[in-house]
C-alpha cells in the first residue's frame, strides 16, 4: 500500500480513500454482480463488546450492508478509531472521502433522529458534524495540515431531506453525489453546488457524469437560500 501511494505522489497525484462512520456486521457490493460478505468486519465484535457504537450497539441496514455507527463523542471509541486508521494514514494518504451513511442510523425517514452517545442524546445533525470534524482533525494531526476530507455540503438524495452535512470549516472539499445521469441530474448537481457555495463552502463539486441510472438518488429540490 505504501508503494501504491508513493508512485502517484511522485507524479504529483494525491490519494484519497473512501470511508464512512459505519463498521459492518455483514456487507455487500450493491453494484450488479457485486460480492456479498456475510461475516462481520474483523473489528466489529470488539467495537460492539466495548460499547463503541451509538444507540447501545444497534445495527442498521445501509447501502453497503448492516452495521453500527461509531460513537465519535466517546474518548474510548475515538482512541480505538485512531488505531483503526493508523495503518492507512502511515502510508501517506492525502485524505478521506466521507460518505453519508449516518443518514441510515436511527431510521431512514427521520430527519431529526436522536442518537444515544457517550455525551447523551444528540441530533443526527450534531452526530454528522462530529463525524466529519473527527476525520479531518485526526488526519491533519497525523499527516499534516494539507490532509483533506471530502464531505457532502448541501444535499438531498435517496429520499432524505435536504441539509448541510459537515460544518464548512470541516469540509475542505465538498461534493454533491448520486444524481441521475441525465440533464435533470446535471441541473440538480449545479443547483447543489451553487447553494453550497452561497453557504460558504469553498470547493464544491459533483460526481463526474453523475452516478445514478434511476430516480433513487434524486430529490430535485431546486435552489433555496
Amino acid at each position: 500500500m505504501t508503494g501504491l501511494v508513493a508512485k502517484p505522489h511522485a507524479m504529483n497525484i494525491h490519494t484519497v480513500l473512501w470511508t464512512t462512520a459505519m463498521i459492518n456486521s455483514s456487507s455487500f457490493d450493491p453494484e450488479f454482480g457485486g460480492e456479498t460478505y456475510p461475516s462481520p468486519s474483523p473489528n466489529f465484535q470488539e467495537a460492539l463488546d466495548c460499547n463503541y457504537f451509538v444507540n447501545q450497539g444497534m445495527t442498521y441496514f445501509w447501502w453497503k450492508g448492516t452495521g453500527g455507527g461509531v460513537d465519535f463523542f466517546s474518548p474510548d471509541a475515538t482512541a480505538w478509531m485512531h488505531r483503526q486508521e493508523d495503518n492507512a494514514l502511515s502510508t501517506g494518504i492525502d485524505g478521506f472521502k466521507l460518505d453519508f451513511a449516518e443518514n441510515y442510523v436511527g431510521g431512514a425517514t427521520v430527519h431529526d433522529a436522536m442518537f444515544d452517545t457517550a455525551s447523551g442524546m444528540v441530533s443526527r445533525q450534531t452526530y454528522s458534524e462530529r463525524y466529519y470534524q473527527y476525520f479531518l482533525a485526526y488526519g491533519r494531526a497525523k499527516n499534516g495540515p494539507e490532509f483533506m476530507t471530502m464531505t457532502r455540503a448541501w444535499d438531498a438524495s435517496y429520499g432524505f431531506p435536504w441539509r448541510l452535512y459537515a460544518k464548512k470549516e470541516n469540509s475542505p472539499i465538498s461534493w454533491m453525489g448520486d444524481q441521475r445521469r441525465d440533464y435533470s441530474g446535471l441541473a440538480k448537481a449545479l443547483n447543489e453546488e451553487l447553494v453550497s457555495a452561497a453557504a460558504g463552502y469553498v470547493a464544491p463539486g459533483a460526481d463526474i457524469a453523475m452516478a445514478s441510472g434511476s430516480d433513487l438518488g434524486d430529490g430535485i429540490p431546486l435552489m433555496r437560500s
